[in-house]
């Protein structure tokens, strides 16, 4: 069965008990392209820019928003004295883009450091997903969660059914999974899919270890 097999080998985000296909070698887009790509347009909504797009190019988009914000008065006039200043008197005009001039601008337009650096790459995009989204991800068997709590596993639940499909639900009543908890560092091994049906983090708790063979890969 086509499904069952996406399903068993795929990656997955879980959004809201939704599943999320993530598979970057045979989808659009893996785990950290999707997380990037909320935090990129949570940035420009911030900064009062909505793109019609769900794909685009964040150097463009990040240039047309310093450029949106210069035409309708609302850039700081002292940031604006401060570029001129460091990067001459035709920065106004050419508005070159540079990622330290729009980090400036976003920090002080209220963006949090921390999506900034989720949007360039410089964190790990899967564990602020997990962490500050609360996503859950998939990969084959293995699932990863910030924290297991009996609401983790209602979610959880939600979004293996959403992956394998009701024409496979006989088929996933026989499998077992490995759930690592991040923010624990703990991973519980061959979890049958009746113990995560009962939502019940200390059923759960019984099949733990302490070392996890769920690298991010």
């Amino acid at each position: 069965m086509k499904i069952l097999k996406i399903a068993q080998t795929g990656e997955w985000w879980i959004v809201d008990g939704e599943a999320v296909y993530a598979d970057g070698e045979t989808g659009e887009m893996n785990h950290e392209r999707y997380v990037v790509e909320i935090v990129r347009n949570e940035i420009a909504e911030t900064m009062g820019f909505w793109s019609n797009n769900d794909m685009f190019d964040w150097g463009e988009m990040q240039v047309e928003i310093v450029r949106k914000l210069i035409l309708y008065n609302k850039l700081d006039e002292d940031l604006i004295q401060l570029f001129i200043s460091e990067h001459g008197e035709d920065w106004l005009d050419q508005l070159l883009y540079e990622p330290e001039i729009f980090d400036t601008i976003a920090l002080a337009e209220g963006v949090d450091k921390i999506k900034l650096d989720v949007a360039t790459g410089a964190i790990d995009a899967r564990k602020y997903g997990m962490k500050e989204l609360g996503w859950k991800r998939v990969a084959g068997k293995a699932i990863q969660t910030w924290t297991l709590t009996a609401n983790d596993l209602r979610i959880i639940l939600k979004g293996l059914e959403s992956a394998f499909g009701d024409e496979c639900e006989d088929k996933i009543e026989d499998m077992v999974f490995d759930i690592e908890v991040l923010s624990t560092h703990k991973v519980f091994w061959n979890i049958p899919f009746s113990v995560i049906e009962k939502g019940n983090p200390a059923s759960v708790a019984r099949y733990g270890g302490r070392s996890s063979s769920v690298p991010y890969v």
